[in-house]
């Protein structure tokens, strides 16, 4: 016996049999009103790369879908992924003023260096971006030379800020802008700034350079070289005020 129905697509009423009761054609009156169901839940939409009009369906995982097939996706140069030399431009923030400084505004290293990753021979690898940047402007550094800020910033990315030189110039280039490690904080150090400041005291009274020594337990060239001025100079002589 045929089962009333009515099309949920059209409203109009029609008749089934028993066997496609479950069916789900048994659903509409017609395939064009299947049809036009099923589509109720797509979109029309435009091919990003061959621009020609396809249909999406709004489910979730597809709902943000810009081409009408994998063909599509691959020949589409602009679904590729950012060239670095994009990325590490639009992480830079340029001033109005082309002499002050462009800093870094992505990850940085502990000492305040920005870094970024780039595919080199098929692995990644970290860069400071100082250097990247230079190396952008004027090509590829050996490794052995350095990349200086005139600025003594370390996010600094501006290219007029930038210059090359050795390790000796890196290190001379502390030492002029009084950037190296000094007393205590230098790991070398063998005497703690109070120590320093009780051999500067007896340097000033007179005491003998060999008797400093054994009295602090280090060598005669250390007390020489504290007394010509040439380390822990940023500890002034001081004369005994009595108590030592």
């Amino acid at each position: 016996m045929p089962i009333p129905r009515v099309c949920p697509s059209c409203g109009k009423g029609f008749t089934i049999s028993p066997s496609r009761l479950t069916s789900d054609r048994g659903k509409y009156c017609s395939v064009a009103c299947r049809g036009i169901s099923k589509r109720a839940g797509q979109d029309i939409r435009i091919c990003a790369y061959c621009k020609k009009e396809f249909t999406a369906s709004l489910a979730s995982n597809w709902k943000n879908q810009r081409y009408c097939s994998w063909a599509c996706v691959s020949l589409d140069g602009s679904n590729r992924s950012t060239p670095f030399e994009e990325r590490l431009v639009s992480q830079i923030s340029f001033p109005n003023d082309e002499k002050e400084c462009a800093f870094w505004t992505g990850n940085k290293d502990k000492a305040g260096y920005g870094k970024i990753t780039k595919k080199v021979n098929g692995e990644y690898v970290h860069l400071r971006t100082h250097r990247a940047v230079y190396e952008l402007y004027f090509g590829p550094l050996v490794p052995m030379v350095n990349v200086l800020h005139s600025c003594d910033r370390p996010s600094c990315c501006n290219i007029l800020h930038l210059f090359v030189g050795s390790q000796s110039d890196n290190m001379k280039d502390k030492v002029s802008k009084d950037r190296q490690a000094k007393g205590e904080t230098n790991g070398r150090a063998k005497l703690t700034e109070r120590e320093v400041m009780k051999i500067k005291r007896l340097i000033k009274e007179g005491i003998r350079i060999t008797d400093i020594a054994g009295r602090f337990d280090v060598g005669i060239t250390t007390i020489s070289e504290i007394k010509a001025g040439r380390t822990w100079k940023h500890i002034p002589f001081q004369v005994s005020s009595g108590n030592e």
